[in-house]
């Protein structure tokens, strides 16, 4: 039976887990052979409900062998700190790595990639059991940081996975860079066992997850057909004329989450950007339907009682985004009152239901906001340079 990672905490799409307090407030056989390089990098293994949990079928495109991905390839970088949680496996932890290869885990997590990154099959939850039940549970955690660092040392797309745009390179060494600064410091987020945080961290090492700004994206199965009977009658007209009339996929769609690494960018610009890189992912993946996120960040009740976070919900609903009710829970509830004493008291008083909503923002949409925005700052740019030139 398939379980999730510890401190998850259900999103609305397919349960997925929702956005930390922290984000509130703002808003995953080989035989090791010893001290060889093919075990240390990884290089042994095989190149909801689960977002309808369902394997996606679609046509994907296909490549020979892993693609390289942008960004800086850290694998000479990382080679220190594989050998140092090695040898720190070894002393510590004798015979640790020889009976629980991480290449072996690693294999596990290549056979589960359709999967949702929080997403612990009953293969990973019985490995990872057996090696806390023989070698403490301080010892899953030295071992969750080596297979991130094997991840990120690998530096490849799996095979079959997205085709990732250049211009999302700054992102993605961003992420993998501060991955290895936590590993050397020793203080990675990750307190539990199979966690949020190490899940999360895993899959954009393994490029199961791209960073964008303020999110990170994944592979979905698509839109859960339960969105026809969460928001009463009229919601139920809307999705059928969205979906079935106007023809539209509810599948495959790019899931985005609110990174906890990243709240640097959790403002309009960030957001703007995001969405902008994600039109090009969608672009070079022309089997994509589009993007989609479900949170309590996405009703429409919150531009009345948290103006400042009106950017959570533009520029998609003023360009033909579609947004659905998912449901009023009490998850909702406690990371919309988490960090504002303003949302608690109007909630507390009966004026404020924080509800849980989809947000679906279709290719072509999406694609048409992204061109009038690259033209908008042409046209901008250009207007710009003729006034410098008429004042001189």
């Amino acid at each position: 039976m398939a379980r999730k990672g510890g401190r998850d905490r259900g999103s609305q799409l397919g349960r997925a887990p929702a956005q930390t307090g922290s984000l509130a407030s703002a808003a995953l056989a080989g035989v090791r052979v010893r001290g060889g390089r093919a075990s240390r990098l990884g290089l042994g293994a095989s190149a909801t409900d689960k977002l309808r949990a369902a394997p996606l079928t679609e046509q994907r495109p296909t490549r020979a062998e892993p693609e390289r991905p942008p960004g800086v390839d850290l694998s000479h970088e990382t080679a220190p700190l594989i050998d140092q949680l090695e040898a720190r496996c070894e002393r510590d932890y004798p015979g640790l790595l020889d009976r629980f290869p991480p290449t072996r885990l690693l294999e596990i997590y290549d056979r589960h990639a359709d999967s949702p990154y929080w997403f612990v099959g009953p293969e990973t939850g019985a490995f990872v059991d057996a090696l806390e039940r023989d070698y403490g549970d301080q010892a899953v955690l030295v071992y969750q940081q080596l297979l991130v660092a094997q991840s990120v040392a690998r530096h490849s797309v799996p095979q079959g996975r997205l085709i990732i745009p250049r211009s999302l390179a700054p992102d993605i060494d961003r992420e993998r860079t501060r991955m290895l600064a936590d590993l050397r410091a020793g203080s990675p987020d990750w307190t539990s066992k199979l966690g949020d945080y190490f899940l999360k961290d895993l899959a954009v090492a393994r490029f199961h997850m791209i960073p964008s700004g303020p999110h990170v994206a994944e592979l979905s199965a698509g839109v859960p057909r339960r969105i026809l009977i969460t928001g009463g009658a009229r919601q139920f007209i809307d999705v059928l004329t969205t979906f079935y009339l106007r023809r539209r996929p509810f599948r495959p769609m790019l899931h985005i989450h609110l990174s906890e690494k990243a709240l640097s960018d959790f403002n309009p610009e960030g957001r703007e950007r995001c969405f902008a890189q994600l039109a090009e992912l969608l672009r070079a993946n022309p089997n994509l339907a589009g993007v989609c996120a479900a949170s309590w960040l996405y009703d429409p009740a919150l531009p009345r009682v948290s103006p400042h976070l009106w950017f959570m919900q533009e520029p998609a609903r003023s360009h033909d985004a579609k947004f659905f009710r998912l449901k009023t829970d009490e998850q909702s509830q406690r990371l919309a009152t988490l960090k504002s004493a303003t949302r608690r008291r109007l909630f507390e008083a009966g004026e404020y239901l924080p509800t849980a909503y989809a947000m679906i923002w279709f290719k072509n949409d999406l694609m048409r906001w992204a061109q009038d925005r690259t033209r908008h700052a042409s046209e901008e740019a250009t207007n710009q340079r003729e006034h410098t030139h008429d004042t001189r």
